[in-house]
């Protein structure tokens, strides 16, 4: 075992590398994609109008209580609002440190830690208003919860079960995602229990095994997962008088809005398993790419050869973990969204977040198994050698992912920036007499790190992006016909090499008389991307009609 000390640095300089690269990647709350409507929950918590039965968005509803929490107690600022993210991503490295040092050793812990920080589907999401990462906290601390649980076989350690199993199927209050996790959680303990009671002792001689699951455990573990599960659906009975709610209409939803197919599936699972490829930008945010699906590489490859070698040394931990791991992988690609039908999930990398630590944990596995094997010829030089061999190539092939994610990030950030100023600008002189000007994008401005989420009682400034002219003219046009309202006109290059638009002022209709009350924009997003020079300006005008 490590000295103390070193092990506690070597920790500290994961969680410095952790914050640096968290602000290097910085996204901040997005004000379009799921982030908005996580935010107008959040809105809604405050004001006491929260309705988790409303939307299938909402059935996380735990997620939306973290962001009201963190409003309360910082105030409502794009920072706040990322809060319990990052909160969760920090939970995320130390708990699959505890749970690799608890399975193995602590030089597995730490380079598990380090897989984790460096993963570039968790870095993307470590300042975004999204649940994922709140998932991939709680089910790891289900599984380091089991492993601590085997310690005793006391009458205590039962309760480490019961927690462990409610822990486990506590996923689905962030997501429903977190579902498939319970299932492979559960298979997983199943399957060590039969281990335990149906196979020779001698099966586990090699590696003392922390995740075999005795009968009584097994059965508290159970109940865990069926007292969380029935909580839930008691909460939406109580709310909406129906225990599914719109729950089974869920994966219709889901597929109208983002509909996939087989093939497309496993397109996808190409790109997932690739080692060095481009992000794939499933969504291209005008002239800026989305990368929501690209290559795990390496790290899928380490974690794949690591289960191989798991089963041929009968090692009940990398069986366990590869339940889980697998299981849920595999299931995002060919499993259904809802019961009520077979639709299939369009896979975002992000998902995978939920098993992040069993995957740094079994490619950990592997590599410090090579590295064993060279530290017999070649002691400790050999062994330190190997490791950071395999860690060098692992970032090497993420080099191009990286890229991607910063300048994305990057980008978007800025327009998120100058949002949240302006919304910040309106609401302290919003009045209830303005009037709501509602076009395509009013919602999710509105929802926008407002301070109020209602649309009935908060005034919205219709937010005009130049795309072409035409466009222009017609949301001004409509604008106008309005009377003591806001508008805001927002400036940028998303579709690229429009400034020949902003060269000759904005011709107003003879029945409007704007007044420009404020100009707001983000110096910082101002950099050299691969799509070109990117700036980001916004005007907010008071509207009356003559």
């Amino acid at each position: 075992m490590k000295p103390v000390r070193t092990t506690q640095l070597l920790l500290l300089l994961i969680l410095v590398l952790a914050f640096t690269l968290s602000y290097v990647f910085y996204a901040g709350p997005f004000y379009s994609f799921d982030d908005h409507l996580y935010l107008g929950y959040a809105h809604q918590v405050l004001s006491g109008t929260f309705n988790p039965g409303e939307t299938q968005y909402a059935y996380g509803f735990l997620f939306p209580i973290a962001i009201a929490a963190s409003f309360l107690a910082f105030g409502i600022g794009p920072l706040s609002a990322v809060i319990p993210t990052f909160m969760a991503f920090i939970a995320l490295i130390l708990l699959t440190f505890l749970l690799g040092r608890e399975l193995y050793s602590e030089n597995l812990g730490l380079l598990a830690a380090f897989f984790v920080v460096t993963a570039p589907f968790v870095i993307e999401y470590t300042t975004r208003v999204l649940p994922d990462m709140a998932i991939g906290a709680v089910a790891t601390m289900s599984i380091y919860v089991l492993a601590i649980a085997h310690k005793n076989e006391s009458e205590k350690s039962r309760y480490f079960y019961l927690i462990a199993g409610g822990l486990a199927m506590l996923t689905i209050y962030f997501k429903l995602i977190g579902l498939a996790f319970a299932l492979f959680f559960f298979l997983a303990a199943l399957l060590s229990t039969y281990l335990r009671f149906n196979l020779k002792k001698d099966l586990f001689i090699k590696q003392r095994s922390k995740v075999i699951v005795s009968r009584t455990g097994l059965a508290f573990l159970t109940i865990g997962i069926i007292a969380v599960g029935i909580i839930y659906l008691s909460a939406f009975y109580f709310s909406t008088g129906n225990p599914l709610g719109e729950l089974s209409s869920y994966g219709e939803h889901q597929n109208a809005i983002s509909p996939t197919n087989l093939s497309s599936n496993i397109g996808t699972l190409g790109i997932t398993f690739s080692i060095v490829a481009a992000p794939n930008f499933g969504v291209q945010l005008a002239s800026i790419p989305d990368p929501q699906v690209y290559s795990m590489g390496f790290l899928l490859i380490f974690a794949l050869i690591a289960t191989f070698i798991g089963i041929k040394r009968k090692d009940a931990n990398v069986a366990f973990l590869s339940i889980i791991f697998w299981g849920f992988f595999l299931y995002l690609f060919f499993g259904s969204v809802t019961i009520s039908a077979y639709h299939m999930i369009t896979v975002i990398t992000r998902y995978f977040i939920a098993v992040a630590a069993p995957l740094s944990i079994l490619a950990a596995y592997f590599v410090l198994s090579i590295g064993n094997v060279f530290a017999v010829a070649f002691k400790k030089t050999g062994f330190a050698v190997i490791v950071l061999v395999f860690v060098a190539i692992l970032l090497y092939a993420n080099l191009q992912i990286y890229g991607s994610i910063y300048y994305y990030n990057k980008a978007i950030s800025g327009d998120s920036t100058v949002m949240s100023y302006a919304v910040s600008y309106f609401n302290t002189i919003q009045t209830k007499s303005d009037l709501l000007i509602n076009d395509n994008n009013s919602y999710e401005y509105m929802n926008f790190l407002s301070e109020n989420g209602n649309a009935q009682y908060v005034p919205n400034m219709s937010v005009l992006q130049i795309y072409h002219t035409n466009t222009l003219k017609s949301q001004i046009a409509n604008a106008c016909l309005t009377n003591n309202a806001y508008m805001m006109v927002v400036v940028d290059n998303f579709t690229t090499n429009n400034y020949d638009i902003l060269s000759s002022p904005i011709v107003w209709p003879k029945n409007c008389s704007p007044i420009r009350v404020a100009v707001f924009n983000d110096t910082a997003a101002a950099s050299n991307t691969p799509q070109g020079q990117f700036l980001i300006n916004a005007t907010l005008y008071k509207i009356s009609n003559n």
